[in-house]
Order: C-alpha cells, then sequence, then structure tokens
C-alpha cells in the first residue's frame, strides 16, 4: 500500500483510480510485450473516457470513483463472474443492493455520511443495525478473492510452465519468455506478495484464450 501511494502522488484521481485497479502498469508492459506497446495501444484509455462523462456538482473525488467502478469493475469482473458461475450451476443469484432504486438512492448520499477515518459504509450500517447483528456490521471486510497464488502453484503450475515458460510451448509469443520467467521467480520467492500472482494469472488467461480463439 505504502508503493501504491508513492506512485500516486501528484497524479489527478483518474490516473491515481487506474493505478490501483491496473494489473500491469505502461512500463511492466513495456517490458514484457515484445512488439512496442504504446505504438501498437491505439484505444483511448476507458477510465479517461468514463471519468469525462461523470458529473459530480460537489466536486465529490469518491462518488466519482464509484460511478467509474459501476461501469467497469462492476459489470466487467464482479458481476459477470457471479452470473456465469452461479449459471452455471442453476442457481439463481441477484444481489437485493442491486435494484436500480437502492442504487440511485445510495449514489445520492454524500460521502461524508459514508466515510470516517477507517469506517466505511456508516450509513449502510446505521440502516442495518436493528437487522443485522452488531459482530457483523463491526467485523472487518472479507473478500471473495480467488485463490490464485494455491492454483498457480500446484493444479496450475504445469500448465503454465508448458505455456508461458517452455521453449517448445505453443503460446502467442507475444511476452518475452526472460520477463516471464523473472515474474514466476519472484512468485515463487519466500516473500511474494499479491499483486505477482495476479499478473501471472492475467498472462495465463490471455494465453488459454489465445490457444482457444486465435490458432
Amino acid at each position: 500500500r505504502g508503493a501504491a501511494l508513492i506512485k500516486n502522488l501528484g497524479l489527478t484521481h483518474e490516473q491515481q483510480h487506474l493505478n490501483l485497479v491496473d494489473c500491469f502498469g505502461r512500463v511492466e508492459l513495456e517490458k514484457l510485450c515484445k512488439f512496442d506497446y504504446m505504438e501498437e495501444y491505439t484505444g483511448e484509455n476507458i477510465f479517461e473516457n468514463i471519468y469525462r462523462s461523470i458529473s459530480t456538482d460537489d466536486g465529490d473525488v469518491v462518488r466519482a470513483a464509484q460511478l467509474a467502478d459501476l461501469q467497469t469493475y462492476m459489470a466487467e469482473d464482479i458481476l459477470m463472474k457471479v452470473d456465469k458461475m452461479s449459471m452455471a450451476h442453476g442457481l439463481e443469484v441477484r444481489v437485493p443492493f442491486l435494484d436500480h432504486k437502492v442504487v440511485e438512492m445510495a449514489m445520492r448520499i454524500p460521502t461524508i455520511y459514508n466515510l470516517k477515518g477507517n469506517q466505511r459504509k456508516l450509513a449502510l450500517k446505521e440502516s442495518m443495525s436493528d437487522l443485522v447483528p452488531s459482530e457483523f456490521l463491526k467485523r472487518s471486510k472479507h473478500g471473495f478473492t480467488a485463490p490464485v497464488d494455491q492454483w498457480l502453484k500446484n493444479d496450475l503450475k504445469e500448465v503454465f510452465g508448458d505455456l508461458l515458460l517452455s521453449p517448445s510451448s505453443t503460446n502467442s509469443g507475444l511476452f518475452e519468455r526472460r520477463e516471464v520467467q523473472i515474474l514466476w521467480q519472484k512468485f515463487s520467492g519466500v516473500n511474494c506478495h499479491v499483486g505477482i500472482s495476479e499478473r501471472l494469472w492475467t498472462l495465463l488467461c490471455f494465453e488459454m484464450w489465445n490457444n482457444v480463439y486465435h490458432k
């Protein structure tokens, strides 16, 4: 977190937001890709487009970030995965908080009523205080992160090696094998942090997708 804070000093809010959600930074991609990444990449930054379309009359940067997340992270990541996995198992999973009336009301609540120091979701917790036991309201946040690092170290270790590390691999050929090997060595080390496993997972998913659709 300290590194992310330093990296974001002096940047615009949308640039800070992008740094927090980006898996690979520009410098990393330039090292990793065999082609000239910035020359090949001609599309506009999706976050810049979204932030241009967002208007918060009170200059609330937290709400602006929430609106950006609604159009990207929520729709293209969290909700998409829940919908696919639940449908694959014949389950009807719908989140009550996503009712459009609830969302519209929530987005009208000023940030000062939701954040206080390290305390978050204050308005929600207050509204549910007579319905939900206090031990649930007060406990720290628990996400639903997939155990990607364990998958890579066990079940997917051989698959990753075959696709991205082997000289005889039939991969896309887009990535410098030496840079991938450096990432893998860091991941295999004692002090690996979660960001590295996410990068390796992203590369593996891309190569698997490429093998299916771009052979």
